[in-house]
Formats: C-alpha cells, sequence, structure tokens
C-alpha cells in the first residue's frame, strides 16, 4: 500500500496497511510526549460526532502510545 499523509495532521503521520487490524496511521520519526496530531472527533450535538481520518484508524491498545484530549467540541490525538 502506498503511504497516504494525513491532511491537517502532524506532517510525519500517513496512513499504511496494519499488522494488528486493516489500515493504521503510523510515523517513522519519534514525536514528543504532548505533540497534538491532529483532531481524532468533533462533536456537532448531545450524541452526533464527526469522526476525522484519525479518529478511524488510530488503533485502541492496552498499552496505547498516545492519548485523547477532550477540548471544547474537539477530541485531540
Amino acid at each position: 500500500m502506498k503511504r497516504t499523509p494525513i491532511a491537517g495532521t502532524h506532517k510525519i503521520i500517513y496512513l499504511d496497511k496494519s499488522p494488528i487490524h486493516g489500515i493504521g496511521i503510523f510515523t517513522d520519526e519519534h514525536i514528543d510526549a504532548g505533540t497534538v496530531i491532529g483532531i481524532a472527533h468533533i462533536k456537532l450535538g448531545d450524541k452526533n460526532y464527526h469522526v476525522t481520518p484519525i479518529g478511524r484508524m488510530h488503533n485502541h491498545q492496552i498499552n496505547p502510545t498516545c492519548i485523547n484530549i477532550l477540548r471544547g467540541n474537539k477530541r485531540y490525538l
């Protein structure tokens, strides 16, 4: 699969085949703790969300390598 950069994200993030499940987001470089990679979800109402490619593609692990933080109506990875 060709690496596909994700628009609106940290410049070294791309989509690729995941050894865990389907397609995932990856980097070949170290990202410092606290770096915002991009927006994962935007809350549009009480129960509605716009989910970005990051929101659809990041893996949910027992020991994640990143966290998401809600600020206002946006959840950042």
